[in-house]
């Protein structure tokens, strides 16, 4: 979605937020916090600007991880192929494998 601004109309944006300590029975206590902000033409417009930046990296990331993601475990399928195919004993054959030759009496 692409915001564009529209001529005309004028964004702005006024919080007013009161925070305060409750005590035990839920009673208000002290203020913590307690003002007036209000958003200029060039905030608005930052926050905008930091808004495209945000969606053009996020569709970097959309684009590119699945697919970097997919070689690194190709990558590792194959190595771990290479590890079980080289970690088989090799057959060799021992002196206690061979079968023993028992004399045959003559007859």
């Amino acid at each position: 979605m692409l915001v564009e601004p529209v001529t005309g109309v004028i964004v702005s944006s006024t919080e007013s937020p009161n925070t305060w300590l409750r005590g035990p029975e839920g009673l208000p206590g002290a203020f913590l916090l307690s003002g007036s902000f209000t958003s200029t033409d060039e905030t608005v417009d930052e926050a905008l600007d930091r808004v495209e930046q945000i969606r053009g990296e996020r569709e970097v990331l959309r684009s590119v991880v699945p697919w970097a993601a997919g070689g690194v475990g190709a990558a590792l399928l194959l190595a771990g192929a290479l590890l079980l195919a080289r970690a088989r004993p090799a057959r060799t054959e021992t002196a206690e494998d061979e079968p023993v030759r028992a004399p045959v009496p003559a007859a």
